[in-house]
C-alpha cells in the first residue's frame, strides 16, 4: 500500500473513531443524563480505537512535526507551512 493511501486510511479512521468518541462523551456530560451500557461501550471501544490510529498517524508525520517545532521555535521560514 502507497503512503498516500495509507494516510488516507489513518485519517478516516481518526475521523471516525474521533467523532464517535466526542459525540458519545458529550451524550455522557452530566448536563445531557443520557447514561447506558451501550453508549458507555462505544465511548471507551472507539477511544481505543481513535489511540490505536493516533499512534501510526504520529509515525508517519513524526520528521514534518519536528521540523515545523523546530522552525516555529527558531523564527525560520514561515512556520509550519514553510
Amino acid at each position: 500500500m502507497d503512503r498516500y493511501k495509507l494516510n488516507y486510511l489513518i485519517d478516516i479512521g481518526l475521523l471516525v473513531f474521533g467523532t464517535a468518541t466526542t459525540i458519545t462523551g458529550i451524550m455522557k456530560l452530566e448536563q445531557f443524563r443520557y447514561e447506558s451500557r451501550l453508549v458507555t461501550e462505544i465511548h471507551d471501544v472507539t477511544g481505543v480505537l481513535f489511540a490505536i490510529f493516533a499512534l501510526p498517524h504520529i509515525y508517519l508525520h513524526l520528521k514534518w512535526m519536528i521540523d515545523a517545532t523546530k522552525r516555529h521555535l527558531t523564527g525560520n521560514g514561515a512556520g509550519a507551512a514553510g
